[in-house]
């Protein structure tokens, strides 16, 4: 390594402390300045994991109705949680809250095992609330740092710009389901990165991978195209190709999604989206019968989104808070935007790039098809029958689409800069003949 390469990893190891500074202390004052409630769907998260919590994971049907008890202090909390009422854990009135039945509980176990802690302690609930979204903000940081372990500090950049958005530290800093869809997916592509850096990887490697895939993808189904990355493994020098095991991820995957729908989780008539203005004209099943009518019309409505949306797309995925009606300051976004380039260049220029040769096919298109199924699912649960727009999309959505876009301009720079360069040393070598 050369003297000035050698200054410029140095560069880059301050340039991660910096990072992890900004993303520790960004996640701990968003988790405990933010007012209860004032996150997307905050209130839906608590109520499934305070349901979590007191051992109610699947909500049973009864007479064909839903059944999810809440006991009407906490409904009163999160209802009005600057009068904070008294918290008890004995028995109280209950209220039945259906609409947090569409979560799959996985997600809710470590904010719910805080929440019946303390709970089961008397604890005012606002310091309970904290403390649960406390309890994630551990998690996100958790699995970040687990999945940085071995890996080239160039590689480790993509990690470290999803994670400093702040729309990223806004989303791990609450109760959402998102903390777990962000960390998992820079587990499952740190893991990646390093295995195709490294070319070989163990057993263990291999079996949190997939298990982290499986919950990866059950976070937000329509990011299922993921599975894809499993055919990437045979590039490593592994001696197995763990065949079985990548049978037995797709079969847990499409079993726990049938079993979940079953139980009206994912799909069913509560997932809608009953505070859009237009809620009356959203009909998913029609919606699905217009797609199959008119697929072109509904490739047209995609291509009127991303021209007429494309702007709103990459700053709410950077950070839009409140209820999409809180920008941050263009300046913000610029800068942001500046660093994705700069992240990539940094990538496209390094010798680790190479590593991506074989897999930028693959990554193109898990994004296409990723990108295509949120339309779709957004089309069907937030868009009214044929309407030529896809309504209720945010940016947020695409945030784990961001590194695999880095990965692919990172090798376009540098096979562009490869044609740039090859003339010049075409003549060097001319003039040593």
């Amino acid at each position: 390594m050369n003297f000035k390469a050698k200054n410029f990893d140095v560069f880059l190891r301050y340039v991660r402390f910096m990072a992890l500074v900004f993303i520790v202390c960004g996640a701990l004052f968003l988790a405990l300045w933010i007012s209860p409630f004032d996150k997307p769907d905050e209130n839906l998260h608590f109520y499934k994991a305070f349901a979590v919590s007191q051992g109610h994971f699947i909500c049973p049907v009864e007479n064909g109705h839903v059944v999810n008890p809440i006991p009407s202090s906490v409904h009163d909390f999160v209802e009005a949680p600057n009068k904070v009422p008294e918290t008890k854990s004995v028995l109280t009135p209950t209220i039945n809250e259906q609409n947090s039945c569409v979560l799959p509980f996985i997600y809710y176990l470590l904010p719910g095992l805080t929440i019946f802690v303390l709970w089961s302690m008397h604890v005012p609930i606002t310091i309970i609330f904290f403390a649960g979204r406390l309890t994630n903000v551990c998690f996100a940081l958790l699995i970040l740092f687990i999945s940085l372990k071995r890996l080239p500090i160039k590689l480790q950049l993509p990690s470290f710009f999803i994670y400093t958005l702040p729309m990223t530290l806004f989303q791990i800093s609450s109760y959402s389901k998102d903390v777990y869809h962000i960390a998992l997916g820079i587990f499952l592509l740190n893991k990646l990165f390093l295995f195709l850096s490294e070319k070989k990887l163990s057993d263990w490697d291999i079996g949190s991978f997939i298990f982290a895939l499986i919950l990866f993808i059950l976070t937000r189904p329509q990011y299922g195209w993921f599975v894809l990355l499993l055919f990437l493994l045979p590039l490593t020098k592994s001696k197995k190709h763990h065949l079985y095991l990548m049978l037995l991820s797709f079969s847990v995957v499409v079993g726990v999604l049938l079993f979940l729908i079953h139980h009206d989780v994912y799909l069913s008539p509560f997932n809608e989206n009953q505070s859009l203005v237009f809620h009356a004209l959203i009909n998913p099943q029609k919606q699905l019968l217009f797609i199959a009518k008119n697929p072109l019309s509904f490739l047209l409505t995609i291509f009127h989104s991303l021209t007429g949306f494309a702007l709103f797309y990459v700053k709410s995925a950077i950070g839009i808070f409140g209820s999409l009606n809180e920008p941050l300051p263009n300046f913000v976004y610029a800068i942001y935007i500046f660093f994705g380039i700069v992240v990539s260049g940094i990538l496209g220029f390094s010798k680790e790039i190479s590593v991506f040769t074989r897999a930028c096919g693959m990554f193109f298109l898990i994004t296409v098809l990723s990108m295509l199924t949120l339309f779709l699912a957004m089309y069907l649960y937030g868009s009214p029958v044929g309407s030529d727009v896809v309504y209720a999309l945010q940016g947020r959505y695409f945030i784990l689409l961001i590194p695999l876009v880095m990965i692919l301009v990172a090798s376009g720079i540098a096979k562009f800069s490869q044609l740039l360069l090859l003339p010049h040393f075409r003549k060097r070598s001319i003039q040593r003949k």
